[in-house]
């Protein structure tokens, strides 16, 4: 990715979304009227992480969290770096399954816990509560899931959506009992 790739590439997408008759067809979801980005969130799907990587440490936006779905691959100084670069603001969940991923992220997180951040981890046997995952600042999770269904056989692009910094995150639904562990649907 080019120095501020990521800038503009939101900003073509920002000007599409402004248009007359995109702003007709999405109605009230217009972002017609934003005058900025706001809340930026990557995500990455297996060989995704170097984009991933790219985004977070020179995409010329902030972004806020950085979801990898058995993805690091690789790169993960760029993740920890852009972590601890804003203390408390920012937050990185790995859903790592096995192989490379897994070694990856077990080294990431041991980084990380040397450099103070609490990393919260999550196995098919251990589950995070749902206020567990809206307040950590780094997640390992050790899904059941195949690299093929690392999004959604456990609802884990959901549940990173609901517990995201994004408005408008859902369902209440999700925040029923928040603090015990989640239970999980397997969806195949």
């Amino acid at each position: 990715m080019a120095r501020h790739g990521l800038a503009r590439l939101l900003g073509e997408v920002r000007g599409l979304l402004a248009t007359r008759r995109v702003a007709a067809a999405l109605g009230d979801a217009s972002c017609s009227g934003a005058r900025r980005v706001d809340r930026v969130v990557v995500a990455a799907h297996s060989g995704g992480y170097r984009t991933g990587a790219a985004a977070v440490a020179q995409g010329g936006v902030e972004v806020r969290e950085a979801w990898l779905f058995d993805a690091l691959y690789g790169e993960a100084a760029a993740y920890r770096d852009w972590l601890l670069a804003a203390p408390g603001r920012r937050k990185l969940v790995t859903f790592a399954i096995g192989g490379e991923p897994l070694r990856e992220s077990l080294a990431l997180a041991a980084a990380l816990r040397a450099r103070g951040v609490d990393v919260l981890e999550e196995t098919p046997l251990t589950r995070l509560s749902r206020a567990d995952m809206v307040r950590a600042r780094a997640i390992l999770a050790r899904p059941a899931a195949t690299h093929g269904t690392a999004t959604f056989e456990e609802s884990a692009l959901r549940d990173c959506l609901v517990a995201s910094c994004l408005r408008g995150r859902g369902s209440g639904a999700f925040f029923e009992d928040a603090d015990r562990p989640r239970t999980i649907a397997r969806r195949i």
